[in-house]
């Protein structure tokens, strides 16, 4: 099974092991507590009520596969049974953003829950519906490109690992003049890396599109080229806008517009 290594706000440089997401420390598996109850309530033909956690927790128990981020599902009642288990935990989960990765036999394996998703308030309306997004590999990571656009309408067009665990997207300082950032534009801070503290200079991108889909006002934190080692990254300042999994097996990086 592959694992998941986490870039905090997306350093290059953090030991990844992990497609699809990546976080410095592993989450443990799924709590099942009272699963076998929460089991037997599911499977009865009139079952009581349940909380969509329990219902994930039950499935996972069921299903004999792992949850990760379970701690983000919120206190929504349990959803409809469907009879296909993917596709129930893909109704159950489509407030959240999340990477499921399922086995030859197209059953789930592992589930990582990211993030709940934000409203669609600052995402372009002209592209609704479901969009696959051919990736090429990096290793194990997913890679995509993205136009990027910043202040002065300055464009670029740039190769960007997806990586949840990276809070924005990161880029190398040197493509701040590129872009149209200048220091008075930024906001100096710093961030914690596997590697150490490190310094950021954080701004706003007017949009940014992967594929057809373009989200607006995303938040970019460039650091120092020789701490980044050339890596991009595609945060979740950008998924976080949308409810998207990635595809290992089809190399495919999918995002929900609405």
């Amino acid at each position: 099974m592959r694992q998941y290594a986490s870039i905090q706000c997306g350093v290059a440089f953090a030991a990844i092991v992990l497609l699809g997401t990546v976080a410095a420390a592993q989450p443990g598996p799924v709590q099942t507590n009272n699963a076998e109850t929460e089991i037997a309530r599911l499977g009865d033909p009139k079952p009581g009520p349940v909380s969509l956690r329990a219902q994930l927790q039950a499935l996972a128990a069921r299903g004999g596969f792992q949850v990760d981020g379970i701690e983000l599902i919120g206190d929504e009642a349990a959803g409809p049974r469907l009879k296909d288990t993917t596709e129930q935990l893909r109704h159950l989960l489509q407030r959240y953003s999340y990477v499921m990765l399922l086995d030859d036999t197209g059953k789930p394996r592992e589930i990582r829950i990211v993030a709940k998703r934000r409203p669609r308030t600052r995402t372009s309306e002209r592209t609704p519906g479901r969009h696959a997004i051919k990736t090429t590999r990096r290793g194990v990571h997913h890679q995509v490109t993205a136009k990027l656009v910043g202040p002065n309408d300055a464009m670029r067009r740039v190769s960007l690992i997806v990586d949840t665990g990276a809070t924005a997207i990161v880029l190398p300082e040197s493509m701040m003049g590129p872009l149209g950032f200048e220091d008075a534009m930024l906001k100096k801070g710093f961030s914690n890396t596997a590697n150490g503290k490190v310094g950021v200079k954080r701004g706003t991108l007017r949009s940014v599109m992967v594929g057809d889909v373009e989200a607006r006002d995303v938040l970019v934190s460039f650091i120092a080229d020789d701490r980044v080692g050339g890596t991009r990254l595609l945060g979740m300042s950008f998924l976080n806008r949308f409810r998207f999994s990635i595809d290992d097996t089809k190399n495919e990086l999918t995002l929900l517009v609405r």
